[in-house]
């Protein structure tokens, strides 16, 4: 299940749970009433792309944004009846890469990244351009399930079997952290990294095979190579 919540216009507090294979469910988080239940419905381009939920984003304007894990991405106003959709367009650069989108967030400069099977897909609204990371263009292409953004505007990557990844965005750079087992005093405990947590000068990072692993962004050395 993946949820979120959110103080709306009417100033009661919603709830969105999503489920596997069920679509997602708005509540009243008060009272525990049902208001609303967004399912696909295959005669209806208006409806959710899909029922399988990986991930829920609500942005600073109340949008909520639905990650599905084969269906691309739906977006609603809760205050509109209307879901509308993202999906990867074939031989498009300028869409999102993959389908199989994993994880999602809003960064603190109104732009949206979006974790999927094959790299991070950045989405810019104010130039309706996408750009893409870690898709197999230098990479092999990465399944990407956390992404956080530190308090220096770096972005974090971690993911299956990828380890982790650091994407100054003003520049496009990608630096990949390390293995403990390289340096087994500042390494990465782990590659299978599914969540990352930023706060203050930190940057924590959990998965499996390995404990919590804090980096402090303000060490940071970026390469002089770029990738975007």
């Amino acid at each position: 299940l993946h949820s979120t919540s959110r103080r709306q216009r009417q100033m009661c507090i919603r709830d969105r749970v999503g489920a596997d294979g069920a679509g997602v469910f708005c509540m009243d988080v008060a009272t525990g009433e049902l208001l609303n239940h967004y399912m696909n419905n295959g005669d209806d381009d208006k409806s959710l792309s899909g029922n399988t939920v990986s991930d829920i984003c609500v942005d600073e304007s109340g949008v909520v944004w639905i990650g599905t894990s084969t269906n691309g991405i739906s977006y609603l106003d809760p205050e509109m009846p209307d879901v509308y959709r993202i999906r990867h367009e074939r031989n498009n650069d300028n869409s999102l890469k993959s389908d199989h989108v994993n994880v999602m967030f809003q960064d603190s400069e109104g732009d949206y990244w979006y974790g999927t099977n094959n790299g991070v897909s950045l989405y810019q609204p104010r130039s309706r351009k996408w750009t893409h990371y870690l898709d197999g263009t230098e990479y092999s292409g990465k399944v990407v399930l956390a992404l956080a953004e530190d308090s220096g505007g770096n972005i974090w990557v971690g993911g299956y079997g990828i380890g982790v990844y650091c994407i100054h965005k003003q520049t496009g750079r990608v630096q990949k952290k390390e293995k403990r087992n390289a340096h087994p005093e500042k390494g990465m405990a782990t590659d299978y990294v599914y969540a990352i947590y930023a706060e203050g000068d930190y940057v924590w990072f959990g998965g499996i095979e390995g404990e919590f692993t804090p980096v402090s962004y303000t060490h940071l050395t970026l390469p002089t190579t770029s990738r975007v």
